[in-house]
């Protein structure tokens, strides 16, 4: 699985540690040992990703991370998964346990900030003023300010067990 940083050069891929190529050297640099799901802030200053740590049976819950997009050390952020950048600069959503939260990355003590409790599936508008989420076949759009429902409605039921994949449009229209 491949994301392409806003000027399309390098690129960050996943193959079970995260990786970035320079697509006109070819060149490539591991950034993180381990990593998925990886998203570029919209700045291109920094990368986000997921990872589970080996902890043996008795814990691996995946935990965030942010890493300079020129690379260094990789900094723990919160336990998590499925990085999304909205809203303002360093504004990272993401989901844990039941619900979206978000966090500010440029802020090292910042803590994170429940923002609503909803099924997995979600996104979060480039914004970051709305959250859509999806939980089978209802589709919801909430206002993240006021917790106030602006949209919902019935889709198609999504293949198989999962959710549906929710994108906004960079405009966020």
């Amino acid at each position: 699985r491949s994301r392409s940083s806003a000027s399309g050069v390098p690129l960050v891929y996943e193959p079970g540690r995260l990786e970035a190529l320079v697509v006109a050297g070819g060149r490539v640099r591991v950034l993180a040992a381990s990593g998925k799901t990886c998203a570029w802030s919209p700045d291109g200053q920094w990368i986000a990703f997921d990872r589970v740590p080996n902890r043996g049976p008795a814990g691996c819950a995946t935990e965030l991370w942010v890493i300079a997009a020129t690379g260094g050390q990789p900094r723990y952020v919160a336990r998590g998964a499925w990085p999304i950048w909205a809203g303002p600069t360093g504004q990272l959503f993401y989901q844990s346990g039941g619900g979206a939260y978000t966090i500010n990355v440029d802020d090292p003590v910042a803590q994170p900030e429940s923002v609503l409790s909803c099924p997995p599936y979600f996104a979060a508008s480039p914004d970051g003023k709305y959250l859509a989420h999806s939980d089978a076949d209802r589709l919801s759009v909430v206002e993240i300010a006021s917790g106030r429902l602006k949209a919902a409605w019935t889709a198609p039921p999504p293949e198989g067990r999962h959710g549906m994949a929710l994108k906004w449009a960079p405009s966020g229209t």
